[in-house]
This record gives structure tokens, sequence and C-alpha cells, in this order.
């Protein structure tokens, strides 16, 4: 008898694609942006707009409110911990500091872990 092979399709390599941006409203980008490198750039250009209005920096508005965010964008979406994005990873530690850490002893959840005395 003949074996039929059966292929079966699995997604997950999809998932390490970057999502980018191709188009805003009717505006055709000239190069595609990733979102990740979007978000970062918005968040360091608040950061910086938050930091002027309370410490006033003598620097012209182009380089400020343009050059430094791109530069602090790319470098935080360049740079990888773990082999993640960097806003993942630190996505990730923050809700790992946030939710309750839980001890287990003998397979049941524990307040403590008694200290293990060998010898009297």
């Amino acid at each position: 008898m003949e074996s039929k092979e059966k292929i079966i399709i699995s997604y997950n390599k999809i998932y390490l694609l970057e999502p980018k941006v191709y188009v805003i409203g009717n505006v055709r980008l000239p190069q595609p942006v990733p979102i990740y490198t979007a978000v970062a750039f918005a968040v360091s250009l608040l950061i910086i707009f938050v930091l002027t209005k309370i410490i006033p920096i003598p620097i012209p508005g182009a380089i400020k409110y343009l050059l430094l965010p791109y530069l602090l964008a790319k470098k935080v979406t360049i740079s990888k911990k773990d082999g993640k994005n960097i806003l993942k990873y630190y996505a990730g530690y923050i809700s790992y500091l946030i939710q309750k850490k839980m001890q287990f002893e003998r397979f049941k959840e524990v307040e403590q872990i008694k200290k293990i005395e060998f010898f009297k």
C-alpha cells in the first residue's frame, strides 16, 4: 500500500515578522515604518516634550523634537535583550514585577518556605 504523507501547515513563523505601516490615510510612505519604531518615536517625543516643559533644554527645536526622538527610537528598536525587541522585554519584565509571586513547597502554595535544618 502507498503511504500518504500529510503536510501540516504551521503559522508560528508569522509572529516573527515585524508589522510595518505602508500608508497613512491616503499618503503612501516612501519607506515602510515598523510599528515598534513608530511607538518608540512617539514615546520618546512625549518624554522629551515633558522634560522640556519641566527643565528648559537650550537645543534648537528641529534637533530636540525630531533628531533626538528618532535616534532614541532607532537605538531602542535595534538593541535586543534575550533575543526580543527591547520594548517587549521591558513590558514582560514590568508585568513580572507587578504580578504576585507564589512559592510552592511539596506541591502546595505557602506564604514562606521554611528553613531546612540538617543538624540540630
